[in-house]
């Protein structure tokens, strides 16, 4: 007397299988644009589900469609799920061997239905090529991923080492039996807890490839955080992460202790407000009404106050950003303190030169003088001696002598007494 039936055993796997497929499609939905061959998985389970509804309907059906139509979908379904394992590792996916081992997985099923007709022999072929890809996937799993990948693969590759297992312990019990051949839905309790092991292999397959998944991005996120915790100390720029609930400073990396002045414990916890970071209350409400809004800042003159009461002149850009699921402001800013002194400096400078030069009178150009008198001839047409017109274009002043020169030619009788 049986206490499992066949039919029943179907029915609650065929249950099972959708469920399965359910999860595997939010899977895919939900990751399908961060990881590669979450597809071939969903259709692996797909086609499972497709095989075992072709089982339950066997009686109303074509006995070769049922048989040869279930064993091609759940066999194909094992291959797209090793297929999809090496695309989730980022390896090569190469199709040859797997579409021979198709092919002849499916003559021998031929086979042993039309020609030698054997359930046993068919269910030796199905537990033999299924060893062989379960074999591969747990070598793929367990011994050819990299040691960093082998912590997240580790759980499915022993779940597909217990489908080789018990592929093992079929075979061996279809090798070991000597009884006739059953009809599918007359097979004894044995052959039943068998394909309920394998169900249940199946259940958590689909759990522990849902938690690879999981681990895998948790993996990827601890990489991204190390990666934005070096560039955010690395980062010559002050850089601040703030709430954009309340304003209180989160983090900040050494670069903005720098130039704040103040301490890590100082900064922590507390708002720009209670610190007094902003030289204008007024600036600083423009810039939160604008990020209110999501709209980007980028490189705006500021001014900011140190702790000593200096003022910081810098180039400010904040955005919002999305952490564990809460709306942040990760801002930046470029000390500019110095180049706006040498800016304005430089501008005294000019303008002290501008103001030098404006104050010099120049004579350029080519000046008419007469070679006789030595007058010179203004731009009016008028000739003037050559103090004058020095005096009205220059600020020169003059004294008047004479030349010793002059003296013995205008004044002999002053040069006779000076030699005497």
């Amino acid at each position: 007397m049986h206490f499992l039936d066949a039919r029943t055993v179907v029915f609650l796997n065929i249950l099972t299988d959708a469920l399965c497929v359910a999860i595997l499609l939010m899977l895919w939905r939900q990751n399908r644009l961060r990881f590669k061959g979450l597809g071939f998985w969903l259709l692996d389970f797909l086609f499972q589900a497709i095989g075992l509804l072709l089982i339950a309907v066997r009686e109303g059906i074509p006995l070769g469609v049922s048989v040869l139509g279930s064993n091609l979908f759940v066999m194909s379904g094992a291959v797209l799920g090793y297929l999809g394992l090496r695309r989730f590792l980022d390896l090569p996916v190469r199709v040859r061997f797997h579409g021979s081992l198709l092919a002849l997985f499916m003559s021998l099923q031929a086979l042993f239905l039309y020609v030698v007709p054997s359930l046993s022999g068919r269910n030796l072929v199905v537990s033999t090529v299924l060893l062989i890809i379960c074999g591969q996937s747990t070598h793929l799993l367990l011994v050819q991923v990299h040691a960093g990948m082998s912590r997240i693969t580790r759980g499915t590759g022993i779940i597909f080492l217990g489908f080789c297992l018990f592929s093992l312990f079929r075979i061996a019990i279809i090798l070991l039996s000597s009884g006739p051949d059953q009809n599918f839905f007359h097979s004894d309790t044995g052959n039943l807890i068998i394909i309920i092991t394998y169900q249940l292999l199946l259940i958590l397959l689909a759990i522990e490839m849902t938690l690879m998944v999981n681990r895998r991005l948790l993996a990827d996120l601890h990489v991204q955080e190390g990666k934005f915790s070096l560039l955010f100390q690395a980062s010559p720029s002050a850089v601040v992460l703030s709430s954009m609930a309340n304003g209180r400073i989160l983090q900040v990396n050494d670069a903005f202790l720098h130039i704040s002045g103040y301490s890590a414990e100082e900064l922590l916890g507390r708002t720009t407000v209670e610190l007094g970071l902003w030289e204008n209350t007024e600036e600083r409400q423009a810039v939160v009404a604008r990020l209110a809004r999501h709209e980007g800042i980028r490189g705006e003159e500021t001014h900011f106050r140190r702790k000593n009461g200096e003022i910081l002149v810098g180039l400010f850009s904040s955005e919002v950003i999305e952490l564990q699921g809460e709306p942040q402001l990760i801002s930046v800013i470029v000390d500019i303190t110095r180049r706006k002194r040498a800016e304005q400096e430089r501008e005294r400078l000019v303008d002290d030169l501008r103001r030098a030069l404006s104050e010099v009178k120049t004579l350029s150009g080519l000046l008419p003088i007469c070679s006789s008198c030595k007058k010179i001839r203004d731009d009016k047409g008028y000739w003037s001696q050559v103090e004058i017109y020095l005096r009205r274009h220059t600020d020169a002043e003059f004294s008047h002598g004479i030349c010793p020169e002059c003296v013995r030619r205008l004044y002999p009788e002053y040069e006779s007494d000076k030699d005497s």
